[in-house]
């Protein structure tokens, strides 16, 4: 009997885990399980998690040993195929792949971060809430990070001067009053996606700290600098890691450095820009912090509860399950 993993409201706020419960799947029993990233940054199926049970994964191109396929079902293996190479499962990443795909999901809910999670990221929200807030209410506004607070002191604001305000950021927008809640439902969006990729990577720094640390003593190890294989391996790991996480943090930096512009230029045209900017980097961003997490993960699962390996057993985790599927992370272009 297969045993399926419990599949949560938190699972959509994973880069590495698609629950197959929000796609249009016909055979009922398949859409229990989830589609995730393994060890080896493959797109496997997992039908049942655990601690006691483990991982119980499978190709999907192995899903008709398990499942009996019919040729009214037989699409829910296509898309499947199609889905599981994608380099992230994170929600601002399958909204443009399913689209790319030409697959429908049945509620767009599932393509929202949690509420949790969006409570989680307020604190990256701060700095583009800021001069929004200020634009609209003054100095003396509070923090708000919900911009569904922000929509609703709009559509009724408490002072002559904060409509005024209101009135004039339409203005210049060239838009209508009434639209104005639809631009800033995109503006929060835009932003929470960029919010939620700097926590994904600011979430992973202590466990690369360790691995780098790792690495270092590896190298300074007197028999195991003598070993070219991992040596090698070390430094092709800790070069692409130390890359991406670079790359992406630029990437972030820039695109914080220019959503001050759209206020100082109060120009929805500039916002548009941006927009369309952040969404043509999405899955690049995505894929890249996919990758790490999953590794990071990895090593965290696999030592973090076990302090007595010794570091030859580090070291061969390097090679055998930290290098795997490194190579295949996308350089992130630099912004135009």
């Amino acid at each position: 009997m297969i045993r399926f993993p419990e599949n949560t409201e938190l699972d959509k706020d994973s880069l590495h885990i698609l629950p197959l419960s929000m796609l249009p799947l016909q055979m009922e029993g398949l859409r229990k399980a989830r589609l995730i990233k393994n060890w080896q940054l493959e797109g496997v199926i997992e039908l049942f998690s655990g601690a006691e049970t483990g991982s119980g994964q499978i190709p999907p191109k192995d899903l008709g040993r398990v499942f009996q396929f019919t040729e009214e079902t037989y699409g829910d293996l296509e898309m499947i195929a199609a889905l599981g190479p994608l380099a992230s499962f994170d929600v601002y990443s399958l909204r443009i792949e399913l689209r790319r795909l030409g697959i429908e999901v049945d509620d767009y809910e599932c393509l929202q971060l949690s509420i949790e999670k969006k409570r989680e990221l307020s604190k990256y929200m701060i700095e583009f809430t800021r001069p929004l807030l200020i634009s609209l209410f003054g100095e003396d506004h509070k923090e708000i990070f919900d911009f569904g607070d922000i929509t609703a002191l709009i559509m009724n604001p408490d002072k002559e001067v904060v409509l005024r305000n209101i009135e004039s950021l339409a203005e210049a927008l060239n838009i209508e009053v009434k639209l104005i809640p639809k631009f800033l439902e995109n503006y929060g969006d835009v932003y929470l996606s960029l919010a939620y990729y700097q926590s994904c990577l600011d979430q992973n720094r202590p466990c690369m700290r360790e691995v780098f640390d790792c690495i270092e003593q590896i190298r300074n190890d007197q028999n195991l600098k003598r070993d070219t294989a991992i040596i090698k391996a070390c430094t092709m790991a800790e070069t692409k890691l130390s890359q991406t996480m670079a790359e992406i943090e630029n990437i972030l930096g820039v695109f914080r450095a220019r959503s001050a512009d759209i206020w100082e230029k109060r120009s929805g045209k500039e916002f548009k820009k941006i927009e369309n900017m952040v969404a043509s980097y999405q899955s690049d961003i995505g894929g890249a912090l996919c990758a790490i997490t999953v590794k990071m993960k990895a090593w965290d699962q696999k030592f973090s509860m076990n302090q007595n390996n010794n570091l030859l057993r580090r070291a061969e985790f390097l090679r055998s399950q930290i290098l795997p599927g490194i190579a295949t992370i996308r350089e992130i272009r630099h912004c135009d």
